[in-house]
């Protein structure tokens, strides 16, 4: 039988200790006795398979002295990435497209394009110009992405 302690909604620890303080003595050989290791927070734990399709995660649940898997759908956040732009200015002079692209800039975007170190996929800022990028620079979303790849930090 597996013990589990829940540490929270979606998180638990199988390893209960070999020895521990129960009781305010010093216990040894307790990951075989259920009353000891309910002392310290584990339980027999119940999985459960989970859907074969979708996004899914597990979900624990302590019911009648037992750590009860089950499990959710939920959307997983999207991937932010951070480029370094010292990475993107450099495949832009490879690419000899250095000046097409600041020349696409408008003053505002040009001024925190200046402003920035670093690139994170989740700012508008990024969001807009990268749109601007593929149309001022005459490529496909695909060689933008491949791009971008390459300037990951």
């Amino acid at each position: 039988m597996k013990y589990a302690k829940i540490l929270g909604r979606y998180a638990i620890s199988t390893n209960p200790p070999d020895t521990a303080v129960i009781d305010m003595r010093p216990t040894g050989n307790i990951r075989d006795n259920p009353e000891l290791l309910a002392k310290l927070g584990f339980y027999p734990l119940v999985k459960t398979e989970g859907p074969d399709e979708g996004d899914y995660r597990a979900v624990y649940t302590l019911t009648d002295g037992q750590v009860i898997q089950s499990w959710e759908a939920y959307t997983p956040a999207p991937a932010v990435h951070r480029y370094s732009k010292l990475k993107v200015v450099q495949a832009l002079i490879g690419m000899d497209k250095l000046g097409t692209f600041y020349a696409a800039l408008d003053t505002n975007a040009r001024a925190m394009w200046d402003a920035c170190s670093l690139l994170d996929s989740s700012d508008p800022f990024f969001q807009s110009l990268s749109g601007g990028m593929i149309t001022a620079l005459g490529i496909t979303e695909a060689q933008f992405q491949g791009i971008m790849e390459g300037c990951v930090i």
